[in-house]
């Protein structure tokens, strides 16, 4: 059996594990985000995608506070014309 060091002093406490609900709402923040990205920013699309409805989808980003505009969002849309075409 090994004995653990004493921590540094001035080093940062260990944090403590997360708790499930920390947990799972970190990964349902993640598949939120990651959702919307791939939609091009529409929700409507999103929570299609997902297959719950548009009110669901609102309240769980307003609970997780994920803000959309802070959101970096490809669009899809037409592809560029290259110069001289």
């Amino acid at each position: 059996m090994t004995i653990p060091s004493p921590p540094r002093p001035g080093a940062p406490a260990p944090r403590q594990p997360a708790s499930l609900a920390e947990m799972m709402a970190a990964y349902e923040r993640v598949i939120l985000i990651k959702t919307i990205q791939a939609c091009g920013g529409s929700r409507k699309e999103a929570a299609a995608l997902l297959r719950v409805r548009r009110g669901y989808l609102y309240s769980r980003l307003r609970c997780l506070k994920i803000n959309l505009a802070e959101l970096p969002v490809r669009r899809p849309g037409r592809p560029r014309k290259e110069v001289g075409e």
